[in-house]
């Protein structure tokens, strides 16, 4: 039996998920991945063919322009990328710390911003 905690399952392109399931249902509430984080899953980003589907960080992009997600949902599947990954155990403490850091750098710099 596979435990709930370590299941991956595919992943598609911010696009493809749009155009599967309508780009008003891929925005908002609805979109799958925001369901996902609702329903207390981990689910993460990731691009092995950058050269199709284009980097990460423009697939992150589009989801908060595309108000599919908000940053701090965005910065969720940032986490579980580390959480669900198959890094030692020190290693995802290091890797979060840092994520932390440069986060709460970030948003207080947008909250000076307002």
């Amino acid at each position: 039996m596979i435990g709930a905690a370590g299941c991956h399952c595919r992943h598609q392109h911010t696009q493809q998920v749009a155009t599967s399931i309508g780009v008003e249902t891929a925005r908002g509430s609805t979109h799958p991945v925001r369901r996902m984080l609702a329903d207390g899953m981990r689910p993460s980003l990731h691009s092995d063919d950058p050269a199709w589907f284009g980097s990460i960080t423009e697939n992150y992009i589009a989801l908060v322009t595309e108000g599919a997600l908000t940053r701090a949902e965005v910065l969720q599947l940032v986490r579980n990328s580390f959480t669900t990954s198959f890094l030692p155990a020190s290693s995802v403490s290091l890797y979060l710390a840092e994520l932390s850091a440069m986060a709460d750098g970030r948003l207080r710099a947008d909250d000076d911003r307002s």
